[in-house]
């Protein structure tokens, strides 16, 4: 997949969550995102919006992977 701008990964992280030990992937995904992600299950409402020092993000999801797991909150279920 081409986007138009070729650059070299400078750096990258894999991270695994685990909600027995606390993990909650809408805030990871706010937090990466910059952005605010609701929980839906919690209700509770994560906001990094206002952190500036991300310059770019993404989270690559093969398109065969279900439409419903696709959402951030569900990935929780």
């Amino acid at each position: 997949m081409r986007i138009g701008i070729e650059m070299a990964i400078q750096f990258t992280r894999i991270e695994f969550l685990r909600r027995s030990e606390g993990g909650d992937s809408c805030r990871k995904a706010a937090y990466n995102a910059r952005t605010i992600v609701k929980n839906k299950q919690t209700g509770i409402r994560y906001n990094f919006s206002r952190k500036k020092d991300n310059v770019y993000h993404t989270v690559l999801i093969p398109d065969y992977v279900n439409q419903r797991i696709q959402e951030y909150s569900n990935i929780n279920e």
